[in-house]
């Protein structure tokens, strides 16, 4: 993970190709991956989890404890829809629009599932692929700079986002 300063965001750095090194000569991906799971949370004082799609749920493999050890109930072997918690939001997100279509077409909320349909038609004429966010720097304010805020633009609404549980309010 590489962490911008600037903006306090993370991404994927290349210490994951040993990972896509040891999946393509049979190695344990949990084994390629405790190493760099260790890392993290020593970095992050904070828990590791490594987790895999399986179909429309997230498998947690792997797990390393960060000093500051929070009680989860998220142990190995442990499968949960996509959109319950960070971790799988974030591997829904890299998902196809085609895969996020069957996703949404499947969720038990049929009322919910009726509005984005009905979205999606309005707006992107039923196509799934043109739901797509947007992730930018907020635009100078004359006066007062950048500040360094991030804008995002969704394709659905905040509500329907939250019937999906890919968004909720921190109070």
């Amino acid at each position: 993970m590489i962490r911008d300063e600037r903006s306090h965001t993370y991404r994927l750095g290349p210490a994951l190709i040993p990972l896509g090194k040891a999946a393509a000569n049979g190695i344990r991906l949990q084994d390629a991956a405790h190493p760099l799971l260790s890392a993290l949370s020593a970095r992050t004082e904070e828990d590791s989890y490594l987790v895999i799609p399986v179909g429309n749920k997230g498998l947690v493999i792997e797990k390393v404890d960060g000093p500051n050890h929070i009680k989860v109930v998220e142990e190995f072997g442990y499968e949960m829809y996509l959109h319950c918690g960070a971790i799988r939001k974030v591997l829904l997100a890299y998902q196809s629009p085609s895969f996020i279509e069957e996703y949404v077409k499947n969720c038990p909320d049929a009322k919910l599932k009726v509005k984005i349909d009905a979205t999606v038609t309005a707006y992107y004429d039923g196509d799934y692929s043109k739901l797509v966010s947007y992730k930018g720097e907020a635009a100078t304010v004359e006066g007062w700079g950048k500040g360094g805020a991030i804008q995002y633009e969704f394709s659905l609404t905040v509500e329907q986002l939250e019937g999906l549980g890919l968004l909720r309010e921190i109070k």
